[in-house]
C-alpha cells in the first residue's frame, strides 16, 4: 500500500500520581489520629450522603466551609503536612489540565475510609467537583487497587474488538494502591476499587478540590 496514512489518538485524559517522600516517618501517628475519628469496630456511622463505601467506615476529616464558619484549623501537624502537600500537587495538576488560571483551587473536603475484608468502593464520580483524588494512608495492591473507568466505555464495549485481545467487559485503568501515594483525576471520572480479600484494613483519604475566583465565560463565580 503506497498511500500516505495518518492516525490520531483523540481525547486522551490525564491523571496525576505522586508519592509523599518520607511518608513512613509520619504514617503511624497520622493513622492513629485519623483512626480516632472512627468507632472501635469501624462500623459506618456517616450519614452526610449516600457514600459508595461497601463494608467498612467513612468519616469526614475536613470541610473548608465548616472549618471557616467555626474558625477551626487543622490541629494535627502530620495531617497539616499532608494537607499542604496535597494542595500544592492539586495546584500543579490544575495547570496540567489547563483549567482556568483565574480560579484558585483548594482542598474542599477530605474523607477517611477504612475498608474491611470484603469491602470495596462502588463505582461513582465526584460531580460537580472539578478535581478529585485519593491519598493512601495504609494500602498495598493485595488489599485492592483503584480502577478508573474509561468515559467511552459504552462506545468501546459495542465495538467488534478482536477476540485474541481478550476484550474486557469494561474498559478500566488500574492504579496500584500504595501507602503514601496520591492519585488525582477529573471529578467527573468514574472510579471504583476491588474488594479487600484480606483481614487487614485498607485506609485512604478521598480528596475533593473546589475553586474560587471569577471568570465571565463559565458558571463559576
Amino acid at each position: 500500500m503506497n498511500t500516505l496514512v495518518k492516525t490520531t489518538d483523540l481525547f486522551a485524559h490525564t491523571i496525576y500520581e505522586t508519592k509523599f517522600v518520607g511518608y513512613e516517618n509520619i504514617q503511624t501517628p497520622l493513622i492513629n489520629y485519623i483512626t480516632s475519628n472512627f468507632n472501635s469496630e469501624f462500623v459506618n456511622e456517616y450519614s452526610g450522603h449516600d457514600h459508595p463505601l461497601r463494608t467498612g467506615a467513612v468519616t469526614k476529616i475536613y470541610d473548608k466551609f465548616n472549618y471557616s464558619k467555626e474558625g477551626k484549623t487543622i490541629d494535627d501537624p502530620n495531617l497539616k503536612l499532608v494537607f499542604d502537600w496535597i494542595t500544592e500537587h492539586g495546584k500543579e495538576y490544575w495547570k496540567i489540565l489547563n483549567l482556568s488560571q483565574h480560579l484558585n483551587p483548594y482542598i474542599l473536603q477530605l474523607w477517611a475510609t477504612a475498608v474491611k475484608q470484603g469491602g470495596f468502593i462502588a463505582s461513582h464520580n465526584h460531580n460537580p467537583i472539578p478535581v478529585a483524588g485519593v491519598f493512601y494512608l495504609k494500602a498495598e495492591p493485595r488489599l485492592g487497587n483503584l480502577f478508573l473507568e474509561n468515559p467511552l466505555d459504552l462506545v468501546l464495549g459495542k465495538s467488534p474488538n478482536h477476540s485474541d485481545q481478550h476484550t474486557p467487559t469494561r474498559f478500566n485503568y488500574e492504579v496500584e494502591a500504595i501507602s503514601g501515594k496520591l492519585v488525582l483525576f477529573p471529578g467527573w471520572m468514574k472510579h471504583f476499587t476491588r474488594p479487600n480479600p484480606t483481614d487487614d484494613l485498607r485506609m485512604s483519604m478521598a480528596v475533593n478540590f473546589g475553586c474560587q475566583g471569577q471568570v465571565w465565560f463559565t458558571e463559576f463565580s
